[in-house]
């Protein structure tokens, strides 16, 4: 099983408590997702987005655009992102696909 570190501190994050419901279950989708892609931590592009999450593409790109907006997300290269600071957060040691 894939897993990932969750903090109990976005209880108290103003940017993830003030996220709608819809946008909030998006987020953690889009967290899941970059935990199983490879390398981890990205999200790919718009398109993937949109498959994984069974939505439209212009559904996904505006999820994406408020989540960049709001901090929660980073642009990367290639048309990817990754959720902010995802590798502070997750440790190399926590992928057990490796023991």
């Amino acid at each position: 099983m894939r897993w990932f570190r969750f903090y109990s501190e976005a209880l108290n994050d103003p940017k993830v408590q003030r996220l709608p419901g819809d946008l909030f279950k998006a987020w953690i989708n889009l967290l899941c997702l970059a935990n199983e892609m490879d390398p981890r931590g990205l999200i790919p592009p718009i398109d993937h987005i949109a498959f994984s999450l069974r939505l439209s593409e212009e559904d996904a790109g505006g999820i994406v655009a408020q989540l960049l907006q709001r901090g929660l997300l980073d642009e990367a290269e290639d048309n990817y992102y990754a959720p902010h600071n995802w590798d502070e957060r997750q440790s190399k040691s926590d992928d057990s696909g490796d023991r």
